[in-house]
C-alpha cells in the first residue's frame, strides 16, 4: 500500500463494491476472493481492478495475466472504464489499451473495441454509460456510443451511435430506443 493515498484506496473500494453489485446483487470481500479464485469473468475485473491500482505489484500482474489468458480477455490496465462493469461470459473479448468506457457498461463474449488507423472516423472508441455491448459486436474507430445504447450481437459498429439507440447489422444502424437497457442492464450501486 506505499505510495497509495487514502483517497485512491476509497475509489478503488468503491470500483470493487460496485463491479460486485452488479455481478451479485450484492457485496462481501469473501465473494470477491471467490470470484478471483474460481476465475470468474467478475474475479477478471477485479484483477483489473487491483492491477491497475498497483501497477509495482508482480503478483497482481501474475494473476491478472493468467486469469487473462483463461478467460481470453484481451483488456490492457490501460483501459479507462467506470464502476459497475461487468463482463457477461469470457471468450475472445479484445479491448484497445486507449478506449473509455462509462459506468454499468455490460460486455458479452466475443466483443472488440478496437482501433482504426485510417477511414472517416480513426482512433478508439468511447463508450457511454449504462451500454450493452451484445455476443459478437465490434467497435471499431474513433466513434462515441451514447448512454443506454445496445449494440446488437455480430453487429459492426462504425459511426457513433447517438444516446437510447439500438445498433443492429454490418455495418450496423443505429435506431432509437427510449429506455432500452432496462431490460439489461441492473443492480446498479447507487451510492458508495
Amino acid at each position: 500500500m506505499k505510495g497509495l493515498s487514502a483517497s485512491k484506496l476509497k475509489e478503488i473500494v468503491f470500483l470493487v463494491r460496485a463491479d460486485c453489485f452488479r455481478s451479485y446483487g450484492r457485496f462481501s470481500w469473501p465473494l470477491v476472493l471467490f470470484s478471483i479464485a474460481s476465475l470468474r469473468p467478475c474475479g477478471h475485473v477485479f484483477l483489473f481492478r487491483f492491477a491497475s491500482a498497483f501497477p509495482s505489484s508482480l503478483l497482481l500482474r501474475i494473476l491478472y495475466r493468467i486469469s487473462a489468458i483463461i478467460n481470453q480477455i484481451d483488456l490492457p490496465l490501460s483501459v479507462s472504464i467506470g464502476p459497475g462493469f461487468l463482463i457477461g461470459h469470457t471468450g475472445d473479448i479484445v479491448i484497445n489499451g486507449a478506449a473509455i468506457i462509462g459506468s454499468g457498461v455490460t460486455i458479452c463474449n466475443g466483443v472488440t473495441i478496437g482501433l482504426a488507423d485510417t477511414g472517416r472516423h480513426p482512433g478508439v472508441p468511447t463508450v457511454g454509460s449504462f451500454v450493452y455491448l451484445a455476443p459478437g459486436a465490434k467497435l471499431i474507430g474513433g466513434i462515441h456510443v451514447g448512454d443506454n445504447c445496445i449494440v446488437s450481437a455480430n453487429s459492426v459498429l462504425l459511426s457513433n451511435a447517438p444516446e437510447s439507440t439500438t445498433s443492429i447489422g454490418n455495418p450496423a444502424n443505429p435506431r432509437p430506443r427510449l429506455n432500452r437497457t432496462n431490460d439489461y442492464i441492473s443492480n446498479i450501486c447507487q451510492s458508495s
